[in-house]
């Protein structure tokens, strides 16, 4: 094998693949990338069994062939190279030259032949979407996600349709989070994305690609711009989220400007965070109170013009799954925030401008 390629291109796909590798693999072969020189160029590869990254990129290959190597390492020697063109080099399948100038390395690999074969989908479930609504739609509701090995249908972004919608939902059974895409979807879909999937899918693609998706029983594939991303999606039944969603005649209504509500609830948390970290509010005609105390930290309490017309009520809320909740609403004046008298049961966070996203918030007892 070899080639000759640019560092900046090179590093862009070692990145890309690099990233899924895990640091400490179950197997030597899981911390090892597949590069490949043929007649349509140059094709890399990664795998941790559960996530496996493939990048075609358009180049002149020398010579044809195959080589395992360390992924990482590799990363790390390139990026020490000044910016020029790069040549890679291979005689044997398990030994790698990279050369530029007067600089000549090697790494020792292992056999191709101990590489994981990628995984193939039968008679997948198609559609498109682009790769800009894909982030998007992750971006709004994976921070509710927190890994639990005892309820693994609750460590990943839910994925369904409605009436056309693409829909994404999370659970912590705390805070509930839903976001909507509109789409060209005529198929029923439902599938869990695993988080490291969805975290990497962020830094995969540029906004304009358009994907294309083949959703299998076991497993998901995104292609799109010469990268594939082939992924085990979770086994088990996501919770009927749309039963724990108040009817917002329920609930009582008030509208809060977003600047004002996030900075006093920062300066807040202030004095909260070391304690039981939670802040309460108090929520009369037109005004919102948000206070907060730390025996032997401080102490402190802060007004708000708001509008609201219902009757008063007062919960306890984390300030972090509210500063959560409105990070989406970025951009926009004010927000809805529906709240429910009953503190056994949600309020809710959406907002004024569009019906895409809703995020649902328990109170707390002191």
């Amino acid at each position: 094998m070899e080639i000759k390629i640019q560092k900046r291109d090179l590093l862009s796909i070692l990145n890309k693949v690099s990233g899924i590798l895990s640091p400490k693999p179950t197997l030597p072969v899981l911390n090892h990338i597949l590069i490949e020189a043929g007649k349509d160029g140059l094709v890399v590869t990664g795998t941790d069994l559960e996530l496996n990254i493939k990048i075609n990129k358009e180049i002149a290959v020398l010579k044809e062939g195959k080589v395992l190597t360390p992924g990482r390492k590799l990363l790390e020697v390139v990026r020490e190279f000044p910016e020029a063109e790069i040549g890679l080099y291979s005689e044997k399948e398990n030994r790698l030259r990279i050369s530029q100038g007067k600089i000549i390395l090697n790494l020792v690999g292992l056999r191709v032949d101990d590489f994981p074969l990628t995984p193939k989908i039968k008679n997948p479930v198609q559609f498109k979407i682009a790769a800009g609504n894909l982030k998007k739609t992750i971006t709004h509701t994976r921070p509710v996600v927190v890994f639990d090995e005892n309820k693994p249908n609750l460590s990943g972004i839910f994925f369904t349709t409605e009436d056309g919608w693409l829909t994404t939902v999370t659970t912590d059974t705390r805070r509930l989070a839903r976001h909507k895409t509109k789409t060209n979807l005529s198929t029923d879909i439902k599938f869990i994305l695993p988080i490291k999937t969805a975290d990497a899918i962020k830094g995969l693609w540029e906004e304009g690609v358009e994907l294309d998706v083949n959703l299998g029983t076991n497993q998901i594939i995104f292609s799109g711009a010469g990268l594939v991303l082939t992924s085990q999606i979770i086994e088990g039944e996501f919770p009927d989220y749309n039963t724990v969603i108040p009817k917002e005649e329920d609930l009582s209504g008030a509208t809060i400007p977003l600047p004002a509500f996030v900075s006093t609830l920062r300066r807040i948390k202030q004095v909260v965070s070391s304690g039981k970290n939670l802040v309460r509010l108090d929520v009369r005609k037109n005004n919102l109170k948000v206070s907060g105390e730390t025996a032997g930290v401080g102490e402190g309490a802060e007004e708000v013009d708001i509008s609201y017309q219902g009757e008063p009520v007062a919960l306890n809320f984390n300030p972090d799954y509210l500063l959560e909740g409105v990070k989406n609403l970025e951009g926009e004046e004010t927000f809805f925030f529906g709240l429910n008298h009953n503190p056994e049961k949600p309020s809710l966070i959406r907002s004024l401008k569009s019906a895409d996203y809703l995020y649902l918030i328990m109170s707390m007892h002191l």
